[in-house]
């Protein structure tokens, strides 16, 4: 149908093709005239069309028509008439209201107002919500739960120890507490071998692989420390080439590790005292509290040494045995002593030495051993240790010299092996005899002061069962002392008797170590806690050497946060000025919504 007929019909002139020129319809026709309308709108709706259309007809028939010259649907949504100034022409209006006539050229373009018409306003206004929300959202997990983080930090410290070699990995905050780290064992790895008897790399090297495998990917190396002790001291004095080459080869072979290799060395054993106390009393949760507390001294056994630690105010203690800490923000002095020679392995040496030079057969009778327990004794194994050298075994050796081995057999006998334990002891006779180290100990029971003693001290005395009181120790060991070789085979596991066959002369070392040298009787051994860890972590020299190691590492800072403060805040106001505007423009919706369905009611 053409637009000429589709007016008639309108019009009420319902005519045939032969009918258009009846009169009544004539004047209808007569009123027609031709617009250009151009469309620059995607296509199909592009074009410069001339168009047909009646002066009494509306604006929006203008569109209807180019739909229908370019025979595309009629009611495509959106689109307005402008004039060639780009006025909006109302859409209602007739044509010649608008001032449209004969050959005005018309545009067609899109109602960009529709837009924002209610329906519009409120998706517009929802959609506005929902960002500002999920901007306000993300923007605070950004800032917030992201960062701020304070990484760990990882150090191994490793114990070469006289007896044996362990490999501690601890971590602590990289925050630090008062510029101390508050140090956990995370790990540790060992075994039964001392560095100065042989020199094992590569069992190093392994157990500290082991440890360190334990840290989280990503982080830096962790920090190395080698502290030797006891038996590597007696060797620097004997032979210190010897052990510089040792401590050369563990550091090569540790470089190649991932590790950040600080320190190996030699330390010295007032330095080993001063640790094992600093462990003692942070694991006693004592050095961090706000208010300096009563501290515990710290009592150490070892294969080749002695050592004891205690915090002073005294000024009579002497000075050089006393050194300054700072530890959690509080200030220490600490009184710390070694005596090298007196572990219990180096003690029973030069106990075996003083018989041996008593004695003129072949044969020595050790009462701090089993009956029935017989090794073999090499004299010259002996002439190389510097602990057992005085001017009379030197003596001996010359005057014995087509002796060059002896079978040790034990007696089982208490008494005697507590005399022997005695001399060995008493300064005047150790002087006398002319060894080198003689032990001068202070009188720590009258201090009345909590000690805690570890290591050989632990082992020794927790075996026989024995930690509750000095009658008690001294009733266990002399029970212990009396067995034979052959009872205590059957009472103890084959892979335990290289050490238990010494725990006679270890507990009655103990026992006059702690009595007749350190001053403990029966009423100050309340004193004494016999203990090897505590909430899980070993008693030692290594964990105080690390707390004390972590005031000389920076502290680490809080990791910063996917986006920093100066995007947060910008986002945060663009999200609750986003939220304020979408607000306002649903109340504003809804206020219409709310008017115009009030306004149908009234019409109804």
């Amino acid at each position: 149908m053409e637009i000429r007929e589709i007016y008639l019909l309108f019009w009420g002139c319902n005519a045939s093709k032969e009918d258009l020129i009846k009169s009544e319809c004539e004047p209808l026709l007569n009123e027609m005239f031709t617009v250009h309308v151009e469309s620059n709108l995607a296509s199909p709706l592009a074009g410069n069309v001339a168009v047909e259309v009646n002066p009494r007809a509306s604006v929006s028939d203008i569109v209807s028509n180019f739909l229908l010259t370019l025979q595309r649907d009629s009611s495509v949504p959106g689109l307005i008439v402008y004039d060639k100034h780009f006025n909006k022409l109302d859409w209602n209006a007739s044509i010649e209201s608008q001032g449209i006539e004969e050959g005005t050229k018309l545009y067609i373009g899109y109602d960009k107002t529709r837009l924002f018409r209610p329906f519009h306003v409120g998706v517009v206004g929802a959609v506005t919500a929902v960002i500002a929300i999920l901007l306000f959202v993300v923007a605070v997990v950004l800032f917030g739960a992201t960062g701020g983080s304070i990484p760990f930090d990882y150090g191994v410290v490793i114990d070469a120890g006289s007896t044996h070699t362990q490999v501690f990995l601890y971590f602590w905050s990289g925050s630090k507490y008062h510029n101390t780290g508050v140090v956990k064992q995370k790990s540790t790895c060992e075994y039964e071998a001392g560095i100065a008897n042989r020199i094992d790399p590569e069992n190093i090297l392994s157990c500290v692989n082991n440890v360190t495998s334990l840290i989280p990917q990503g982080l830096p190396s962790p920090r190395l420390y080698l502290g030797a002790t006891g038996g590597m001291r007696l060797l620097n004095e004997s032979n210190p080439k010897d052990a510089s080459l040792i401590l050369m080869t563990l550091k090569y072979a540790l470089s190649t590790s991932h590790v950040k290799v600080e320190t190996i060395d030699i330390i010295k054993g007032d330095e080993e005292a001063m640790f094992s106390w600093i462990s003692t009393n942070f694991l006693k949760h004592i050095l961090k509290e706000d208010q300096v507390q009563n501290t515990v001294g710290a009592l150490d056994l070892g294969g080749a040494s002695t050592q004891y630690a205690f915090a002073t105010k005294n000024t009579s203690v002497d000075l050089s045995s006393v050194k300054d800490l700072e530890l959690f923000g509080h200030k220490y002095s600490v009184s710390s002593e070694s005596f090298l020679c007196f572990g219990y392995y180096e003690a029973l040496d030069r106990s075996e030495t003083i018989m041996i030079m008593n004695n003129e057969s072949e044969t020595l009778f050790d009462p701090c051993l089993p009956v029935g327990f017989n090794r073999e004794l090499e004299i010259k194994s002996l002439s190389e240790k510097p602990c057992l050298m005085n001017k009379d075994f030197t003596q001996w050796m010359k005057n014995h010299s087509n002796i060059n081995k002896l079978i040790v057999t034990g007696t089982s006998n208490y008494t005697l092996c507590k005399k022997s334990v005695d001399y060995i002891l008493d300064e005047s006779a150790c002087k006398d005899s002319g060894f080198n180290q003689c032990l001068k100990a202070p009188n720590l029971g009258s201090l009345n002061i909590k000690f805690m003693a570890f290591s050989g001290f632990y082992y020794v005395v927790n075996f026989l069962n024995a930690t509750g009181s000095l009658d008690k120790l001294i009733s266990a060991t002399k029970e212990w002392c009396n067995l034979t070789w052959d009872e205590i085979k059957q009472s103890q596991p084959e892979s335990q008797l290289q050490y238990v066959s010494k725990y006679c002369f270890a507990a009655t070392y103990i026992i006059e170590l702690l009595t007749s040298k350190y001053g403990f009787d029966s009423t100050s051994w309340k004193n004494l806690e016999f203990s090897n860890q505590v909430e899980g972590t070993d008693v030692g020299w290594s964990l105080g050497f690390m707390i004390h190691a972590t005031n000389g590492i920076p502290e680490e800072f809080p990791s910063p946060p996917v986006i920093s403060l100066g995007i947060f805040v910008p986002l945060l106001i663009v999200s609750i000025s986003m939220a304020f505007v979408s607000i306002l423009v649903l109340r504003s919706h809804v206020k219409h919504i709310f008017h115009r369905d009030h306004e149908r009611l009234l019409n109804v």
